[in-house]
């Protein structure tokens, strides 16, 4: 054969190959009546296909999907072709089975399902459905190795009979948690036997299994390799949890720029906490604060939890603020606290209070010494996901009674102390979310001095004005957020603060209210998170003034 003859061979088996690549088949699919063929119609089978593997395979799921409706008797017949392009297939669907009812002989079972009766009549297409919950709901009381099916099943025209038949096996309770590797050594003896004294006995499931994946991912100081395992064996059930140590000590800190009145001020503030440095679990602060107006505020605090593995905790804080060189605060609080089982704990302490007078130039200013006995109430739920930038949740309730004394008085003061934070994170979807922080204060007080008042202002309390340069007996103050998350990331949100509070000079009552407004960011970084916020503030009846405004840097830095 010449190669002319070769080429032109080649050219025509191309052309026809390309034509039969480019055909398009249809199946059609027919009933033994045409009431069947309209059933057939409604059910929405993939008519147009490729080749003839695809009108198999659509085959196959057409016939899966009747089953799954009813017609369980379906018989089928030879795919025939048509013509070139048209493939047809007959089926015979039979009589549909529209529902089907249940006998229950197990009364704990019955109990179990909380039925008033013994039988139980469901749809045919839902009973797999049943089945499925049925195992969850077992599963959920300790039958974790529960298996469920249907026998002794008569078939009645369109309705079934059937037995449930449940294999419970025996239930399974948690005996202990352990943890693998080498971070056992690290992970605080305190905290582990809590966590086991707290699901010891509990049923084991997979409720249980997910509890206690969520118990050690609320720790700040490790991450988990990977989900718990558990081992079964016939006479005891562990779970084990994988960890690894992980940096959560932070050194977080912020420099504020204002122009007030062509005046250039500069204040910040230094915050240090360092977490299980030790492996006991324990909290270590360091916080020290000037702001533009001489004002200094310094304070350490020492939280060691679990004493000697029970759940007791112990926590000391000393505070010194000072005012310019008006007067200086030095406070001093020891506490205990007894973790409860939901993540909250309960709290009783002392606290105590001396003030010195520096240089007297404010008649309200006086030296004094105060002491409270206090009660109080925490409870959190955190994000439990990476580049979580707040707390879901957080109450924190505290209320001290005491006495105060002047240095002008013989007679000391009784006192009332009441102090109430909220944080509330509300998300929308991924993208949006609410924001809102709440702080309350109240001190009951026959008479009061400047220098024992509750002082707030500020970047983490109310934006756009100085820090600690409001004060108050009363106050309550709502610092809200919309954040808008332009990645996982990277958020941007708008500033709305609002503050009611309670002023008292000279016996003289007034009534205060301010707010505070502005734009910011939050960005986490490979290091920690960064926020950049400006603000703009006003009292009472004044207006906003953006050139008045307060720029705060903030960079919480992990190690």
């Amino acid at each position: 054969m010449s190669n002319k003859k070769k080429k032109l061979l080649l050219f025509i088996f191309l052309i026809l190959e390309s034509t039969c690549y480019a055909q398009e088949f249809r199946l059609q699919i027919i009933g033994n009546s045409n009431e069947e063929t309209k059933i057939i119609d409604s059910l929405n089978y993939q008519t147009k296909h490729k080749n003839v593997s695809s009108i198999n395979d659509k085959v196959e799921g057409f016939l899966k999907k009747a089953y799954f409706i009813g017609y369980i008797e379906v018989k089928t017949f030879q795919l025939n072709k048509i013509n070139d392009s048209t493939f047809q297939k007959k089926i015979n669907l039979g009589q549909r089975i529209k529902k089907i009812i249940l006998t229950i002989p197990d009364l704990e079972t019955i109990g179990l399902l909380r039925l008033q009766k013994n039988t139980i009549e469901i749809p045919y297409p839902e009973i797999e459905t049943f089945l499925i919950q049925t195992i969850h709901l077992l599963e959920d009381n300790g039958y974790v190795f529960a298996k469920a099916k249907l026998k002794n099943i008569i078939r009645q025209q369109s309705l079934l009979l059937a037995e449930l038949d449940i294999q419970k096996n025996s239930t399974r309770k948690i005996n202990t948690i352990v943890i693998k590797k080498e971070e056992k050594s690290k992970f605080p003896k305190g905290h582990l036997t809590q966590i086991n004294r707290k699901y010891k006995n509990k049923l084991f499931n997979l409720k249980s299994l997910e509890q206690i994946n969520s118990e050690f991912n609320r720790l700040n100081f490790v991450n988990q390799l990977k989900y718990p395992e558990f081992l079964v064996t016939q006479d005891t059930t562990k779970v084990f949890v994988y960890l690894e140590k992980k940096n959560s000590n932070t050194f977080d800190g912020f420099i504020g720029f204002s122009n007030n009145e062509n005046r250039f001020t500069l204040n910040g503030y230094l915050d240090i906490q360092l977490e299980n440095i030790i492996n006991k679990g324990e909290q270590i602060q360091i916080f020290w604060k000037s702001d533009g107006n001489d004002q200094k505020t310094f304070k350490a605090s020492l939280a060691l939890p679990y004493l000697f593995n029970s759940p007791i905790g112990i926590q000391t804080d000393l505070q010194i603020f000072r005012q310019d060189s008006t007067f200086q605060n030095t406070k001093t609080t020891l506490g205990l606290n007894y973790r409860l089982k939901n993540n909250s704990e309960i709290k009783i302490g002392y606290n105590a209070t001396q003030s010195s007078v520096i240089q007297n130039s404010n008649s309200n200013i006086t030296g004094f010494n105060n002491n409270f006995i206090t009660i109080g109430y925490e409870n959190k739920d955190l994000f439990i996901r990476k580049n979580s930038f707040t707390p879901r949740f957080s109450f924190n309730a505290l209320l001290g009674a005491g006495k105060r004394l002047i240095e002008t008085e013989s007679k000391p003061t009784k006192q009332i102390q009441i102090e109430i934070k909220n944080i509330i994170h509300l998300e929308i979807n991924t993208k949006n979310s609410f924001h809102i922080n709440n702080h309350n204060y109240y001190l009951s007080s026959k008479i009061y001095v400047e220098n024992e008042l509750h002082r707030f202002g500020g970047f983490k309390s109310v934006r756009g004005f100085r820090e600690n340069s409001l004060s108050a007996f009363w106050s309550s103050a709502f610092i809200t957020e919309y954040r808008y998350a332009l990645t996982n990331k990277f958020y941007v949100h708008t500033i709305a603060d609002l503050a009611y509070f309670k002023t008292n000079t000279l016996n003289v009552t007034r009534n205060n209210q301010l707010i505070g407004v502005g734009l910011g960011f939050g960005a986490q970084t490979k290091n920690g998170l960064l926020r950049i916020a400006l603000a703009s503030g006003a009292l009472n009846s004044q207006r906003v003034k953006t050139e008045n405004g307060i720029l705060h840097l903030s960079y919480n830095i992990n190690f």
